[in-house]
């Protein structure tokens, strides 16, 4: 099964501006989520540059993203989206795409993974989306 992990643009500490760059703390703690599954992930982001500061994606970049965007989740043909943080779900409800399950960045700038009880429904939520589950109900 394919899953494709849409970012919003490459942070200023990443070595080049690829999607989530195997080396940056995002991608790691997002391959650790994934590492008992029997999935291959593919990553993009809807802006491809860096921000000043890493200073959040404004509407106008993320609306001038969209077709770029469309055409890289063309290309993919996953199976399921998943949206890493609110610019990236944001992209994706502009693209008009309808399932997708959104995420909060798994970041040093997102605090609510200090709680290790978020973070364990977190990587819940997603292995259940991942894996079919109606992630109310767990059927």
């Amino acid at each position: 099964m394919k899953i494709l992990f849409v970012g919003s643009n490459p942070g200023n500490a990443s070595p080049d501006c690829s999607a989530f760059h195997p080396t940056s703390r995002s991608r790691i703690v997002l391959d650790s989520w994934l590492k008992d599954l029997d999935v291959e992930a593919a990553y993009i982001n809807v802006y491809d540059q860096k921000t000043e500061n890493n200073k959040p994606l404004s509407i106008r970049q993320i609306k001038e993203s969209i077709p770029s965007l469309r055409n890289k989740i063309s290309l993919h043909r996953s199976h399921k989206i998943v949206a890493v943080g609110v610019a990236a779900s944001k992209a994706l409800e502009l693209t008009g795409v309808v399932e997708f399950l959104s995420i909060p960045h798994p970041s040093g700038r997102t605090r609510s993974y200090n709680d290790k009880n978020f973070t364990e429904q977190t990587v819940k939520t997603l292995i259940s989306f991942i894996k079919g589950y109606n992630i109310n109900t767990g059927v």
